[in-house]
């Protein structure tokens, strides 16, 4: 398996917040995500996530990360491979 870097930029929501909280471990930084005002009345949640699966996300794309996080694919505005 190779490890990968991953930005996941969604929509504030209990699904996603408890999904972050339960991918705690791979949390790039101390603080975890960040939550800043979005269009109209939707807040954004923005994480990177370390050692994710590359074979899976590539081959999967967002539809791993919702697996990872419980969420359903339409809370993800978008995802980000890092370097």
């Amino acid at each position: 398996m190779t490890n990968c870097s991953i930005t996941i930029e969604a929509y504030n929501n209990g699904r996603i917040t408890k999904g972050l909280f339960a991918l705690e471990a791979h949390w790039s930084c101390d603080e975890g995500f960040s939550i800043s005002p979005g269009p109209r009345h939707f807040d954004l949640v923005t994480c990177t996530l370390d050692d994710l699966d590359f074979g899976r996300y590539d081959a999967e794309g967002d539809s791993y990360i919702a697996e990872l996080l419980s969420c359903v694919p339409g809370d993800i505005i978008s995802t980000t491979l890092e370097d």
